[in-house]
């Protein structure tokens, strides 16, 4: 739903084909070894929704065991994070602004 994909053309696909390639990427280099290793991950991952938008989610994933403790999968949620990283890009900009016009009203031009 929120990649905006219908859910029966999508059922049954890989999720890491609607990665980015930079996720797609991070993956590789050690997020899916982490999890089917048995360990809980927590990482951003970079989605492509079906209007070709970039939705940021943060992964959470754990293996998925027997009852003997086999591991044999992994059961992982995404949560949209898109508006939370916007308004955190937004607030590290407004607070670098902020520092140049302190700066400047503490230190006027000299001429």
């Amino acid at each position: 739903e929120t990649l905006g994909y219908d859910a029966d053309a999508i059922t049954g696909s890989e999720l890491t084909e609607f990665y980015t390639p930079e996720s797609e990427e991070e993956l590789q280099s050690g997020g899916y070894s982490r999890s089917i290793n048995g360990e809980f991950t927590r990482e951003k991952r970079d989605l492509v929704a079906n209007d070709g938008e970039v939705v940021e989610a943060l992964l959470r994933s754990v293996p998925r065991r027997t009852a003997d403790g086999e591991i044999i999968g992994t059961v992982a949620m995404y949560i949209d994070i898109t508006e939370r990283e916007s308004v955190k890009r937004t607030n590290k900009r407004l607070e670098e602004f902020t520092s140049v016009v302190s700066h400047d009203l503490r230190n006027p031009l000299q001429v």
